[in-house]
This record gives C-alpha cells, structure tokens and sequence, in this order.
C-alpha cells in the first residue's frame, strides 16, 4: 500500500486492488459465496441501505449474503465507475451498481444506485470499513421490465 502519511495518492497497484474488492464484492453476493462475501469487509464494518439500520459486523454480512441468496436467485449487480481516492484512514471509494433479476421470461431493473464506502488496507489487503447505498433511481422505475422473451407461433 502507497504510504498515506507522505503521499496523497493511491498507487496502481492499490487502485488494482480496490477495484478486485469491488467485483469480488458482486460475484461473491449474486453468487451466494457467503464466506466469500464476508471476508471482503472489517470485523466491525457497517453497511447503510436506505430504509433500515445499518448492518453491523463481518457475521451481520454474511447473514446478509445468506438472504440474498435465499431470497434472490437471479439477482446480478452490474458495477461501473469504480473510483478511488486516499484518505487519512485508507482510501474512499465510489461505484455505479445497477441490480437486475433474471427470470425465466424476462429481465428486470431493481434498481440504480452508487456505492460510496470507506476502504481500509489490513494484513489482508483492502476491505470495506463502511459500505453505504444510494439508490439514485425513481421508485417508479423498479420492476421495469428490460427485455422480455416472446416466443413466436
């Protein structure tokens, strides 16, 4: 990891790495890789979605994966516009996620948000500290149908 204390930029390799937790982070959930998805977090990390209080712990995140995957088979979160920049604690981190469900006819828009988290480099590289979720989609707009299959006679 880049020094913070003498330098206020993240090196490639950090840049590389913040990146990796980002889509490890998306296979790991869509993937039910629930120990997975718990290792890409801190002990103590919290995650904030609106509407609920925030997930607290590397066991509260596991417990999370273990929902989705019991309530969400065909769920798949979409990242884009993974940044990064250095921070006092670590580095600040921000992404695009767009989260679809596939079913067996069709594909659906649940919703269009930004991951803003706070990031930490440990004996096992970058984790999320906080996780935060901004759903920046109207409410209107989930359960859009995006494709659908029509079969021709």
């Amino acid at each position: 990891m880049t020094d913070q204390s003498s330098s206020n930029t993240l090196s490639a390799d950090d840049r590389f790495a913040i990146s990796d937790l980002y889509y490890n982070y998306s296979f790991a959930i869509d993937d039910g890789d629930t120990q997975r998805l718990g290792s890409l977090f801190t002990e103590d990390a919290s995650f904030e979605l609106p509407g609920s209080e925030p997930i607290v712990g590397r066991a509260a995140m596991i417990a999370l994966g273990e929902g989705a995957a019991k309530n969400g088979p065909g769920i798949r979160h979409i990242l884009s516009g993974v940044v990064a920049a250095a921070a006092p604690f670590g580095a600040t981190g921000r992404a695009y996620v767009q989260a679809f469900k596939y079913e067996e006819s069709a594909v659906r828009l649940l919703a269009f948000g930004e991951y803003v988290d706070d990031l930490v480099h440990g004996p096992d590289g970058w984790r999320f500290q906080t996780r935060r979720f901004h759903v920046l989609s109207p409410p209107a707009l989930s359960g859009l149908v995006l494709a659908e299959a029509t079969v021709s006679v």
